[in-house]
């Protein structure tokens, strides 16, 4: 019988794992790109201000509380499911469009400003055009 090996199969490896900071390549483009290809993902710890992201953490959460799919015994903020809703919904009613949500849930995380701001930081367009080499129009999508 041969020993199970975590590393060698993906099922038993650990969901999440630490990520690798790229923040000290952000002014080394290559770099960064060569990073990217690599690990498939940048992060940048501390990249946006903290509150500008808990801000809009409590606007999506206050959302789906309104629409009745985070559980009420906990705090808002913890952003626990309210696992009985969700099993209510219908597949299709869960995942509109293929976006993950329900419909109610993506029209409104559409109208927040919050949302919709992150994407027009200076630093994060900054970034964009760092990246690409051109400048960088956001997307409302």
């Amino acid at each position: 019988m041969s020993e199970i090996n975590p590393l060698q199969d993906t099922a038993l490896m650990p969901a999440t794992r630490k990520f690798e900071d790229a923040t000290p390549l952000m002014e080394q483009p290559v770099k960064l790109l060569e990073k990217a290809n690599e690990k498939g993902y940048l992060f940048f710890k501390g990249f946006f201000a903290r509150e500008s992201i808990l801000n809009v953490r409590r606007a999506i959460l206050q959302i789906l509380q309104e629409q009745g799919l985070l559980d009420p015994g906990h705090p808002l903020m913890s952003g626990y499911a309210d696992l009985a809703a969700l099993d209510r919904l219908s597949e299709e009613d869960a995942n509109w469009n293929g976006v993950g949500v329900p419909y109610e849930v993506y029209l409104a995380v559409q109208k927040l400003e919050s949302f919709h701001a992150l994407t027009h930081e200076p630093k994060l367009l900054s970034l964009y055009e760092v990246l690409f080499g051109a400048r960088v129009i956001p997307h409302p999508r």
